[in-house]
């Protein structure tokens, strides 16, 4: 009798991980970090799609509109300081023009105009008024006593950009570095004053923002999505034995 041979056994895979399944966990990961990245970067730029859609007819990005009350002659804004020069990184246009608008809740015509703040200062050295910081709900009022002004605001002469007369008053700026005070008045400089007052700007850079947010979170989320894909599609391929 002779010994017949073994019968050979099944084919099979190799012990061991597949290095391939090993090798696309980083891709996995690095798809999942992107997909985070483009969700946020697009989010930030769906956010300035939105402030776009609010602007109003002349291309203004306008705050709400905020009613302030002042039992003296004036109301002035905290100093707005404009860096002087601007920083050398800032973009062309960062802010545009400034629109500034005032309706008066009394009868009377009323003023609005901008000066720089040490001038403001002179002009109403002595003078009752409402000093505001901040805006809307958020906006702080400190009452400064004293007397009436010298003379009504049209006269002072320190203006580098106001409107004066009944009904809503528009002032519109071109934004210029320095340190400049808003001042708001009854035209004939008397008390009290009641007003409402909204304010904005046009921040052309706004619009190159909002398109590189846009632009630079939809490639990511392409990159992410072929990363993702990637590992699919190769999981199913066999691999090659010698």
């Amino acid at each position: 009798m002779t010994a017949g041979r073994p019968a050979p056994s099944a084919p099979g895979r190799p012990g061991g991980p597949d290095p391939r399944a090993t090798g696309r966990a980083p891709l996995v990961a690095l798809g999942a970090a992107l997909l985070m990245a483009a969700g946020a970067i697009l989010t930030g730029g769906a956010a300035l799609a939105v402030a776009e859609s609010q602007r109003d007819r002349d291309g203004f990005l306008m705050s709400r509109t905020a009613d302030i009350d002042a039992h003296g002659y004036a109301i002035t804004s905290e100093p707005i300081v404009l860096e002087t020069p601007p920083p050398s990184n800032a973009p062309a246009g960062l802010l545009g023009d400034a629109k500034i608008v005032v309706t008066p809740e009394s009868s009377g015509p009323v003023f609005v105009g901008i000066a720089p703040t040490s001038d403001t200062e002179t002009y109403l050295a002595g003078v009752e008024r409402t000093a505001v910081s901040g805006w809307g709900p958020y906006s702080r009022h400190r009452e400064i006593d004293g007397l009436s002004p010298a003379g009504p605001p049209d006269e002072a002469g320190i203006w580098a950009a106001s409107a004066s007369g009944a009904g809503p008053q528009v002032l519109v700026w071109p934004v210029e570095p320095g340190n400049w005070t808003v001042v708001v008045m009854h035209s004939d400089a008397g008390a009290p004053l009641d007003v409402e007052g909204s304010a904005g700007v046009t921040a052309p850079v706004l619009r190159a923002i909002m398109a590189g947010l846009l632009t630079g979170g939809a490639v990511l989320l392409v990159a992410s999505l072929g990363l993702a894909l990637v590992p699919l599609l190769t999981a199913g391929t066999p691999r090659a034995h010698t």
